[in-house]
């Protein structure tokens, strides 16, 4: 099958000599129709977080699914489906304790199975799946848990996002930093995540939504999707916030970017007892950099959030009923869409951050048959009510 493998750091070729094994137990074989780039993707090929190699990338994954694995009891063949790089099982010790995300069954690093294999390899040496999807290729293997099935009307290309942005921005407001009605948000990094974390925190009754970025783009774009107000990052400090928030600090910021220099930024910008919730990943050597006595005395929980501790089967269609409600806007969100042969262009989306999403159609000619009428779907139903 074609797809394109990682074999080196910065190195990433579109094959078509990729093999792929039947689905074993509880798993299910998805044909890919889209998935897009996630600055995860870009910190494994930029060689920030590198994965074991040869590997193939991509997790933000929408498709069909093609055949069953045994023991599957939740999908059926034809099944239109969002993946997700988590599949909890429901009855591990962590999935019991409410940490879904650190499922004990969801499978091993690189996409390694119980059985130990990663279902796909080339000319018979084994081919590793980041973060247990490998969603650039035309089919995927994965657990039945980590696909969620979707009605046929929602469109692939926009559905793709729920797989980890909006999931991960979404669940930082709400799963993470548990935002109530009333409190005051703030989001560093107003890429996908970022504004996902924005209309999170709009539908959770927030009274003040503060967006942080340096591009006007991004800014501009938060504000229509429910931001109070957006700063450039040499605007933003505590003095800025209260002159939003009614004199008072924020209740909670989600960071997006999880530099020392941002979380310093954000915990600055947090009031007492309020919530710093870590998104952005990077490098494994990264650290915090706060002021631990502004912590300690102000009781400041720095939290880390990964996937927004979602349940994919419970929060997936639950993001699908706000897009349907025309609340959620995906469509603001998937701002490019390419083919499979210019992944490297999508790619370079992300690093010179060009738009929020790039979604990659992975089936030839993909990008074409995606095309539908600009009005009348929910995403622009979302910003012509936001503009009224």
């Amino acid at each position: 099958m074609r797809a394109a493998v990682m074999t080196a750091r910065g190195q990433l070729s579109v094959v078509d000599d990729v093999d792929i094994e039947e689905p074993g137990q509880g798993e299910v074989l998805v044909e890919v129709r889209w998935c897009s780039v996630c600055h995860s993707d870009l910190h494994a090929l930029d060689g920030e977080t590198l994965p074991p190699l040869p590997c193939v990338l991509g997790h933000e994954t929408s498709g069909v699914v093609r055949a069953l694995g045994p023991g599957v009891d939740s999908l059926a063949a034809g099944d239109h489906v969002v993946l997700s790089m988590i599949g909890p099982c429901g009855r591990c010790r962590q999935c019991l304790r409410g940490t879904p995300v650190a499922c004990t069954r969801a499978g091993g690093p690189g996409g390694l199975t119980p059985d130990g294999s990663t279902r796909l390899s080339r000319g018979g040496e084994r081919v590793w799946r980041a973060l247990r999807v490998g969603g650039f290729a035309e089919l995927a293997v994965v657990r039945q848990e980590a696909a969620v099935r979707i009605a046929p009307d929602v469109p692939l290309d926009l559905a793709c996002v729920l797989g980890c942005a909006v999931q991960t921005g979404y669940g930082a407001v709400s799963n993470i930093a548990g935002v109530r009605p009333g409190d005051t948000v703030g989001v560093v990094g107003l890429g996908a995540v970022g504004v996902a974390a924005v209309q999170a925190a709009r539908l959770a009754g927030a009274s003040a939504v503060i967006g942080i970025d340096p591009l006007p783009s991004r800014r501009e774009l938060a504000e229509k999707l429910g931001a109070t107000v957006t700063l450039a990052p040499e605007e933003a400090d505590a003095d800025a916030v209260r002159a939003w928030t009614g004199d008072h600090l924020l209740d909670a910021i989600v960071d997006t970017v999880s530099t020392p220099a941002t979380i310093r930024q954000a915990a600055g910008m947090t009031g007492r007892r309020g919530a710093v919730v870590l998104v952005g990943v990077g490098s494994l050597d990264r650290e915090l950099g706060v002021v631990t006595a502004d912590i300690v005395m102000n009781q400041k929980r720095i939290l880390g959030c990964y996937l927004g501790n979602c349940v994919p089967n419970r929060d997936i269609p639950a993001l699908v009923d706000l897009w349907r409600q025309g609340r959620l806007d995906l469509d603001a969100m998937v701002t490019t869409r390419r083919e499979l042969a210019d992944l490297g262009e999508a790619f370079e989306d992300v690093r010179r951050g060009r738009g929020l999403r790039t979604a990659v159609a992975v089936a030839p000619g993909g990008v074409t048959e995606s095309a539908r009428p600009a009005d009348g779907d929910p995403g622009n139903q979302v910003r012509r009510s936001l503009d009224s």
